[in-house]
Order: structure tokens, then sequence, then C-alpha cells
């Protein structure tokens, strides 16, 4: 929890600083990210990503007659 509240903390100071400290934030941005991975990687060595699979498009109307016809 620690680490994922340091890395949120340091994202939004990244994002809404002055630009003449951007560097200096995305510097410890970038640290608290690699700490934060380095800690999933070790806690979750397993944890793999699967890919979402897109379905087809269904129109409004087709679905509610579908369901209308059901209902009957």
């Amino acid at each position: 929890m620690k680490l994922g509240d340091n890395l949120d903390y340091w994202r939004w100071k990244y994002k809404n600083c002055h630009k003449f400290f951007k560097a200096e934030y995305y510097i410890m941005y970038e640290k608290a990210k690699d700490e934060f991975s380095e800690y999933y990687k070790v806690k979750y060595p397993d944890a793999k990503v699967e890919p979402q699979v897109a379905r087809p498009f269904i129109r409004l109307s087709d679905m509610t007659e579908v369901f209308e016809e059901h209902q009957l």
C-alpha cells in the first residue's frame, strides 16, 4: 500500500507541477515506479496479463428485440 501511495503521489506531483520542476518530479516518479514494479515482480512472479478478446458489435435494437421475444 505504501509503495502504491508513493507512486500515486509522485505521479500527481509530476502531472500538476510547474514546468520548471517537471524533470525533478519525473525522476522521482520513475524511481517510485521502479520500486513498485520490483515489489510486484517479487510478490507475484507468476502474474500474467491476458489479452482481452473483442466481442462483435451488437446494436441495442437487436438486443431489445431478442429480449422482447424471450419475454413472450
